[in-house]
């Protein structure tokens, strides 16, 4: 689960966290929750054999191969997602995430990267 303030005394806690470990205030994360799949196509070309980073909001948030998938959850609001690859420009698409709401999104580097939604 991300991190997130407390919305008691503004610290970061776990959006788990069943009480403040600081304040103790009742289910201090209590905030709506998103989930994002990115799923990395395979393709078979030079440079698509090295793993790919994966950015939310230009924090790292995973390392993902060829064929790979990985689940994000996130808190919703604006969201940028970016793909970086070596030797490669990166892929990026920025979109609006809703509460309670399942994205996913599939990334190629073949030759060129992109990150499209998947419905």
């Amino acid at each position: 689960m991300p991190l997130v303030k407390c919305k008691e005394c503004g610290r970061e806690i776990s959006s788990a966290a069943p009480n403040c470990p600081h304040c103790g205030v009742p289910e201090p994360g209590n905030y709506p929750v998103c989930r994002i799949q990115i799923h990395r196509k395979w393709v078979l070309l030079f440079n698509s054999f090295g793993g790919m980073s994966v950015y939310v909001n230009d924090k790292y948030i995973s390392h993902i191969g060829n064929g790979e998938s990985i689940n994000i959850d996130t808190l919703p609001g604006e969201l940028t997602i970016s793909a970086r690859a070596f030797m490669c420009p990166s892929a990026e698409i920025t979109f609006t995430a809703y509460d309670k709401e399942d994205y996913s999104f599939e990334v190629a580097f073949s030759p060129y990267p992109s990150i499209e939604r998947k419905k």
